[in-house]
């Protein structure tokens, strides 16, 4: 009788390993990215603009409205110092 419950405890600590090796295995591919679609790509020149380039770009111009009434256009800070804009939502 003892015999039968120590293969059922050990079947369920197999099963209980293979389960954790498999989120393992998960978590390791998702932290690398699939370093398969890296090495395809390793010898293409990526058409978006690294840091620097991007830097250098222009944003378009736009108006948006004051919150006290009258409108705002990013032209209006052009030559100042940066201007930095924060797009974000209120439902995150």
């Amino acid at each position: 009788m003892k015999n039968n419950s120590y293969e059922k405890g050990s079947s369920n600590i197999i099963v209980a390993l293979a389960v954790v090796l498999v989120f393992i295995g998960i978590a390791v591919y998702a932290t690398q990215g699939g370093n398969s679609a890296k090495n395809s790509n390793a010898n293409t020149k990526s058409s978006a603009p690294t840091s620097g380039e991007s830097a250098k770009q222009v944003a378009p111009d736009f108006s948006l409205d004051k919150l006290g009434g009258g409108t705002i256009t990013l032209a209006e800070y052009r030559g100042r110092k940066p201007v930095v804009l924060d797009f974000w939502t209120t439902w995150c």
